[in-house]
């Protein structure tokens, strides 16, 4: 099921390299593990962050320079981070935003484990559309989510509303997905933003709409059956000249590598942001 829809600032496309908006960053951790450098990959101002292994050396960068916009933690698992180090942090740098992302293993952490306080928390990958859509409002002169208070468990998750501002038609969106229910609501999510939609079936993918603008497909866990009807969904929708996204849950990297080798432009985790999706499409 989707989080609830929350107008984020819709994109016409990818932002490229040269539209990156330029924010002061500590990265602190390994960026160069498999899942958190491809959570990156698209950020091309990661080359003019500052970054650190762990944090005690973080706290020796603050002591002696000016604190960053951001300070994004590489969480790989549970309970490497913990309060003392948030608070350590935050009393060098108050107005910096402190930012977890958490990896693979982490993902049972908001049950089960004591995660800080006072950060905000994404999975890696959440990250990618996150960033998108955060540089977007800062391009449209919107204030972006690590500005924002933090005063629920999914504070800063979400982005301030964007001005209305018309948008060129998207054409019909195709949905991909076994269970019926589940386009329902996609397609309710969709028609509050104007977008039409239809459901592709079972998996049958073979009579699409001539309108079709682009596809959502609608996963579990990307088993074998799965990813050969991901790959003919997309070989369909993209021959009509449409892009697609896939959904997951709980999307590995190896999964994700999957899915753009069989055509779709990106992958989002479940629970999803409808308006990150759409921005997406766009």
């Amino acid at each position: 099921m989707p989080y609830p829809s929350a107008n984020l600032a819709s994109t016409d496309s990818k932002l490229s390299p040269a539209s990156d908006a330029l924010v002061s960053v500590l990265s602190v951790g390994d960026w160069h593990e498999h899942e958190f450098a491809s959570a990156i990959t698209e950020v091309s101002s990661k080359e003019s962050w500052q970054s650190v292994a762990d944090i005690p050396t973080a706290i020796d960068f603050l002591r002696s320079n000016a604190p960053p916009e951001l300070i994004l933690l590489a969480q790989s698992t549970p309970g490497e981070y913990l309060q003392r180090d948030a608070n350590q942090l935050s009393e060098l740098a108050p107005l910096s935003r402190i930012i977890v992302i958490a990896g693979t293993w982490c993902e049972g952490e908001m049950r089960t484990g004591s995660p800080p306080h006072g950060t905000l928390r994404l999975y890696w990958y959440e990250f990618a559309a996150w960033w998108r859509a955060a540089q977007q409002n800062l391009t449209d002169g919107i204030c972006p989510p690590w500005s924002l208070p933090l005063d629920h468990p999914q504070a800063g998750r979400y982005l301030a509303a964007a001005p209305s501002t018309p948008q060129q038609p998207l054409g019909t969106i195709v949905v991909d997905a076994e269970d019926f229910s589940v386009f329902e609501s996609l397609s309710a999510a969709l028609a509050n933003t104007g977008i039409n939609s239809t459901w592709a079936g079972h998996g049958d993918s073979a009579n699409l709409p001539p309108d079709v603008a682009a596809g959502i497909w609608d996963g579990g866990q990307l088993s074998k059956k799965e990813l050969t009807r991901l790959t003919n969904f997309c070989d369909r929708v993209r021959n009509q000249g449409g892009k697609v996204v896939a959904l997951l849950d709980f999307p590995r990297i190896e999964h994700v590598e999957q899915i753009r080798a069989a055509g779709a432009s990106a992958v989002f985790g479940k629970p999803y942001i409808v308006d990150e999706i759409i921005a997406e499409l766009r």
